[in-house]
C-alpha cells in the first residue's frame, strides 16, 4: 500500500505501469495523504485518523436518524472499530465496509431515488461510487443492498413501478458505471487491463474459497486459527446476530413483507459468509459489515 502510493506520486499507473488487484480508492487516499502531509508513514497515520473520525460521525449521523445516540454510537463504533481501527493506515477494506454500511444505511431511509430524498440518495451516490473503486466483494453486496430495499417498496405497492426502475438504474449506474469510468479515466488503462487485475486476479486466487461455506465447520472454525477461543465460531456469531435481528424486525409487518426480509436474510447470511471465506484471515472486516 505504502509502495503503490509513492508511485502513484511518482506519476504511475495502476493495472498500467504495475499489477494490482487492488483498486484505486485506497492507492488515491494514501497518495493524496502524503501530498497533504509530507512522504512520511506517520502521514498515512493522519489520513487514516482524520478517515477514520470521519467515518464515525458520518455513521452515527446515519443511525441517529432512526435509533437512539447511545445505540447511534454503539452500532457507529462497532462498525468503525471493526474496520478503519484497525489499521494504522488507510486500507481498501476498511473503506469498503464505510461505504457499504453508508450506503446501505441511507439506502433503508431513503429506498427510492427521487427529489424528496435528494439528500440521503446522494449519499448511497457517493458511497456506491466510492465502493465501487475499493472492492469489489463488499461492494457487491452493497449493490444487491440498494436495489432489494427498492425493490421491497415496490413489491409492497408503496411506490410505482417506474420508481423502482429508475432507482436501479440509478443505483448500476453509479454503482458500476461511474466506478468503472473514473478508475479507467484515472489510469489511462484499457478496460481489458482493469478487468484482469480487479476481477481475474482476485478470483484466480480467492475465488476456491467460496465452496467453504458449505461447510458446517466453516461456521465454528475461521479458516485461519488465530483469534483465540472466544471468537473461534465467527461464521456462527453472525448468523446468530442475523436471525436475531430479523426475528425482533418482524413484529408488526404484514405476512407479505415478513416472506421479503425472510428471503432477504437468507441471502445476506450468504452474502456475509462469502465476505468471511474471501476475508478469512481478517474476519473482524465481514462481522462490521454484517452489523450495517
Amino acid at each position: 500500500m505504502m509502495v503503490a502510493a509513492g508511485r502513484i506520486n511518482s506519476g504511475q499507473s495502476a493495472y498500467v505501469d504495475f499489477t494490482s488487484a487492488t483498486q484505486l480508492g485506497s492507492f488515491l487516499a494514501n497518495a493524496w495523504s502524503e501530498q497533504i502531509f509530507g512522504p512520511s508513514y506517520q502521514s498515512l497515520t493522519a489520513g487514516n485518523l482524520i478517515f477514520t473520525l470521519g467515518a464515525l460521525a458520518l455513521l452515527i449521523f446515519l443511525f441517529r436518524r432512526v435509533f437512539s445516540m447511545p445505540l447511534s454510537a454503539l452500532f457507529a463504533a462497532g462498525i468503525v472499530v471493526g474496520s478503519a481501527g484497525q489499521r494504522t493506515i488507510i486500507w481498501y477494506n476498511s473503506i469498503s465496509v464505510v461505504a457499504l454500511a453508508a450506503a446501505c444505511l441511507a439506502s433503508a431511509q431513503a429506498p427510492i431515488w427521487k427529489r424528496a430524498n435528494w439528500q440521503l440518495n446522494l449519499v448511497v451516490g457517493v458511497f456506491l461510487l466510492l465502493g465501487g473503486i475499493n472492492k469489489l466483494n463488499f461492494h457487491a453486496i452493497a449493490l444487491a443492498v440498494v436495489m432489494g430495499w427498492a425493490l421491497r417498496a415496490g413489491l409492497l405497492g408503496r411506490e410505482s413501478v417506474r420508481s423502482v426502475a429508475v432507482t436501479i438504474v440509478g443505483t448500476l449506474f453509479a454503482g458500476i458505471i461511474l466506478p468503472v469510468a473514473v478508475e479507467l479515466t484515472i489510469t489511462g488503462a484499457t478496460l481489458t487491463q482493469w478487468f484482469h487485475n480487479v476481477v481475474i486476479l482476485p478470483l484466480s486466487v480467492r475465488g476456491e474459497y467460496f465452496s467453504h461455506i458449505l461447510s458446517w465447520d466453516f461456521y465454528v472454525h475461521p479458516m485461519h486459527d488465530y483469534y483465540g477461543p472466544v471468537l473461534q465460531p465467527v461464521g456462527a456469531i453472525f448468523v446468530i446476530w442475523t436471525l436475531l435481528i430479523w426475528t425482533i424486525s418482524l413484529k408488526g409487518r404484514a405476512v407479505w413483507d415478513r416472506w421479503i426480509i425472510g428471503g432477504a436474510r437468507i441471502l445476506l447470511i450468504g452474502g456475509i459468509a462469502g465476505l468471511l471465506a474471501t476475508n478469512h484471515e481478517i474476519v473482524y472486516l465481514s462481522l462490521a459489515a454484517g452489523i450495517a
